[in-house]
């Protein structure tokens, strides 16, 4: 449990899903070779979030949502 004791207590009740990562071509990325990583549902929803490197978006997304499982295409 976490929260200010003063508003109340906050829960994460958010069900941990199933992620797809993908490697995808970025063109404003031209100093990483031109590629980012994109995080998608299982569904193939898009999250809407990229990074230019695997390490930082998988850190991304486990710091703001509950994982059930990461599946990584490149």
């Amino acid at each position: 449990m976490k929260g200010n004791p003063y508003l109340g207590v906050v829960v994460d009740n958010r069900e941990p899903r199933d992620y797809i990562i993908k490697k995808e071509l970025e063109p404003l990325l031209k100093n990483v070779g031109g590629y980012a990583y994109t995080v998608y549902l299982a569904d193939g929803t898009p999250m809407y979030m990229s990074e230019p490197t695997l390490e930082a978006i998988e850190l991304r997304l486990r710091r703001g949502y509950p994982v059930k499982s990461l599946a990584i295409y490149q």
